[in-house]
């Protein structure tokens, strides 16, 4: 059986956002400033969060002990690492984590703040959504705080549990208790348009095949 993860990478945000308005669910947009560090790239998949600050007082070893072992140790498989820095002066992502995410099966990295190493992480295939890019790192001045909490980016509350979608067009959550349904009915929505799209494609009026195929 296809998982969630599977069918929800699939979609886009464009078929997702249909669905949330048709249904009356909440639209959850993160921030529009934070985009793929390559416009291909897709996150697809549930969350696993993670926050910190600034702190000038962390040593070298504390800062790179917390961030080794509660990520790239500690994420499990399957997920989106979701990152809520309160920080934009600094990237806490590099080629490093993102080589070692990817080996253990994490889906795609998002951080409300800053990655550095864009053309080998993009290079290295691993879907990584950032505000900004910088050379300046986390190492001995940024503090690991949690990880698999609720985190706020803007108002938007992102939660364990909750599934993610981004691309070109910008990045989506999915509620939790919603998930299964709307995931579902995002893969129908798309098959429909896809439907529409080849008879118009094949000669077919517009609006015959609207009636035909289009949604509300």
């Amino acid at each position: 059986m296809t998982s969630l993860t599977d069918q929800l990478a699939t979609c886009n945000t464009a078929g997702l956002f249909d669905v949330l308005r048709i249904h009356g669910l909440p639209v959850r947009e993160l921030p529009r400033e934070i985009r793929g560090l390559d416009p291909s790239m897709q996150l697809a998949g549930p969350v696993f969060t993670v926050t910190g600050r600034a702190d000038p007082s962390i040593s070298v070893h504390e800062s790179l002990e917390l961030f080794i072992s509660k990520v790239l140790s500690g994420a499990p498989a399957g997920h989106v690492v979701v990152c809520q820095p309160h920080d934009h002066g600094r990237s806490a992502m590099g080629d490093l984590a993102a080589e070692s995410l990817k080996r253990r099966g994490i889906r795609g990295y998002l951080i409300d703040g800053g990655s550095r190493d864009a053309d080998e992480i993009c290079a290295i295939g691993f879907p990584v959504f950032a505000r900004y890019t910088s050379p300046i790192d986390i190492v001995g001045s940024w503090r690991l705080e949690a990880t698999d909490v609720p985190i706020t980016f803007g108002s938007v509350v992102v939660s364990p549990g909750d599934y993610i979608l981004g691309d070109r067009d910008g990045t989506l959550l999915i509620e939790k208790a919603h998930a299964e349904f709307v995931i579902a009915e995002t893969v129908k929505t798309m098959a429909t348009d896809s439907r529409m799209r080849n008879a118009i494609r094949a000669g077919r009026d517009p609006y015959d095949a609207f009636l035909e195929f289009g949604k509300l």
